[in-house]
C-alpha cells in the first residue's frame, strides 16, 4: 500500500509528488515514457539539448518565478525584450511600438479603438464571462474581429472569437506578451535544467518513479467511489491510498472508464505539430515570434529560437520552430503524418511565403496529440477532487482558467492537487484502505 500515486510525469504531476513527499507522504511517480517531463521535454542532437518547442519564460508568469526561485534556479535567468510579428498578406507588422499602428493594416477607426484599450489591458469592469467576440467588438469593432482576431484564434484553437470565452482572452492579452521580457538560461536548455532540478528533489524526497510504466486501469471499491489499486500496463497491482491524475482529461476519463466524470469528458483539446529546424542560411525573419494571420499556412507560428538563447545552438546555428495548432484527430490529421511530410510542408509553405528555398542541416519533429484544453465560452474549471471517485485528484492546465496555461501554471495545478490529497490523507484512517485493498 502506497499513499499516492501519481499518474503522469509533466511537470504537473512532477510538482505533485514533490509536495506530497517533502510531507512524509509514501509517493510512486508512474511515466508512461522513457523521461520525465511532459511537454516541457527536450532531445539531443550533436550533443546539445533542445526544447521540443518554443518555451520561455515571461517576466510576467509569477507562478514560473516563483517555482523557479524554491528550485534556486531564478538567479541563472537572463532576461531580453523581444518583437512580435504579424504576417498579413506578405508584410510581417509588429504593434509593440506606437508608431506600429500607423502601417498595421486594419482600418483607423478600429486601430485608435484598439490602440485606446491596450494601456488598460482592456480589462472590463463588473462583467461576467461571454464569447469573445461580443467583448471584442465592443473593445475594437467587428473589423478587428474578423481580419485580426478571429485568425489568431484559429492559430490556437481552430475556432473563432465567437466560440471562446472573453475571460480566457483578456487574461492572455493581460500577460502582455507581445511587451514583456523573455527569460532564458545561457548556454542552457532552461526546461531541461528545470525537469533535472524537480528529479533530484524527487529522488531526495523518497519518490519511487516508475519510467516506461503506464496507467493501464484503475481497481475501485464495491460503491464505485473510490479507487483501490492501479494496474500498469505490465498488470502490476499497487494498492493506493490516492490517486493524482497529471493527465489531460480524455485521457483520464479512458482510465476510469463507465465512473465519468461529466465536467471532464465536456473539455475539448487540440494537440500540437512542432518542428525545430536548424539552418545556416540567412532567413528573413528578424522577430522571436511571428504569427501567421493571412493566408493560412500550414504553421500557424514561427519562433526564432536563437533569437532568445543564440547559445542553444552550435554558433552561426539559425533554429525555427513550426507550430501548429491541430483539433482535428481523423485518420487524415495533421497528427498521423510521418515527420518527412510535415518538414516538406513546412518548408514548402516557407518558400510560398519568403521566395526562399529553406535548406535545413538537420530537422526534428514531435506531434503532441494532447497539448492545450480549449477555453470555449462559458469554460469552468472542474473541481479539484475528480466528480465521482473520492480519492482521484486533478492536476493540470485544465484546472487553472482564466490565467495564461505556463510551466508554472501547470505546477501550481499539480501543488493545489497534492494539497487536496494531503487533507484526505490526514483525515482517513488507512485501516479503511487497507480493507479495502485487501
Amino acid at each position: 500500500m502506497t499513499d499516492t500515486i501519481v499518474i503522469g510525469g509533466g511537470l504537473a504531476g512532477m510538482a505533485a509528488a514533490w509536495r506530497l513527499a517533502s510531507q512524509g507522504q509514501r509517493v510512486v511517480l508512474l511515466e508512461q515514457s522513457d523521461h520525465l517531463g511532459g511537454l516541457a521535454s527536450s532531445f539531443e542532437r550533436d550533443g546539445r539539448l533542445y526544447p521540443l518547442g518554443y518555451h520561455h519564460i515571461l517576466s510576467t508568469d509569477p507562478h514560473l518565478l516563483a517555482h523557479l526561485a524554491r528550485l534556486g534556479l531564478l538567479d541563472r535567468v537572463h532576461w531580453k525584450r523581444l518583437d512580435m510579428g504579424f504576417s498579413m498578406d506578405g508584410q510581417i507588422h509588429s504593434l509593440g511600438k506606437p508608431q506600429d499602428w500607423l502601417t498595421f493594416p486594419l482600418p483607423w477607426v478600429t486601430k485608435a479603438r484598439m490602440a485606446a484599450r491596450v494601456v488598460s489591458a482592456w480589462i472590463p469592469k463588473n462583467r461576467t464571462d461571454e464569447p469573445a467576440s461580443q467583448w471584442l467588438a465592443r473593445i475594437a469593432g467587428q473589423s478587428a474581429v474578423r481580419d485580426f482576431f478571429d485568425p489568431l484564434t484559429h492559430i490556437k484553437f481552430g475556432l473563432p472569437c465567437s466560440a471562446l470565452s472573453a475571460a480566457w482572452l483578456r487574461a492572455r492579452l493581460q500577460a502582455g506578451e507581445s511587451a514583456c521580457q523573455y527569460g532564458y538560461m545561457p548556454n542552457e536548455d532552461w526546461v531541461s535544467v528545470l525537469i533535472d532540478a524537480l528529479h533530484e528533489r524527487l529522488l531526495s524526497a523518497g519518490v519511487t518513479i516508475r519510467l516506461q510504466t503506464g496507467a493501464a486501469r484503475l481497481r475501485m471499491n464495491d460503491r464505485m467511489s473510490r479507487i483501490t489499486a492501479v494496474i500498469t500496463d505490465t498488470d502490476e497491482v499497487i494498492p493506493t491510498r490516492t490517486v493524482i491524475g497529471a493527465l489531460a482529461p480524455p485521457l483520464l476519463e479512458r482510465l476510469t472508464g463507465e465512473v465519468s466524470d461529466p465536467h471532464l469528458s465536456a473539455i475539448q483539446y487540440t494537440g500540437v505539430v512542432s518542428t525545430v529546424m536548424a539552418t545556416r542560411q540567412d532567413v528573413p525573419l528578424d522577430r522571436y515570434w511571428t504569427n501567421f494571420l493571412r493566408p493560412n499556412m500550414s504553421f500557424g507560428g514561427i519562433f526564432r529560437l536563437d533569437l532568445l538563447n543564440d547559445s542553444l545552438g552550435h554558433p552561426g546555428m539559425k533554429l525555427l520552430n513550426f507550430c501548429t495548432h491541430v483539433r482535428d484527430r481523423s485518420d487524415h490529421s495533421m497528427l498521423r503524418w510521418d515527420p518527412e511530410k510535415i518538414e516538406h510542408t513546412y518548408r514548402t509553405d516557407f518558400e510560398q511565403c519568403f521566395s526562399m528555398k529553406l535548406e535545413p542541416e538537420w530537422a526534428h519533429t514531435s506531434r503532441i496529440p494532447y497539448y492545450s484544453p480549449v477555453f470555449v465560452d462559458g469554460y469552468t474549471n472542474p473541481q479539484v477532487t475528480h466528480g465521482r471517485l473520492q480519492n482521484l485528484f486533478l492536476a493540470g492546465n485544465h484546472r487553472t482558467f482564466p490565467v495564461l496555461a505556463t510551466t508554472g501554471s501547470a505546477m501550481g495545478a499539480g501543488m493545489e492537487a497534492a494539497e487536496a490529497a494531503i487533507q484526505l490523507l490526514a483525515r482517513t484512517p488507512r485501516a479503511v484502505e487497507d480493507t479495502e485493498a485487501a
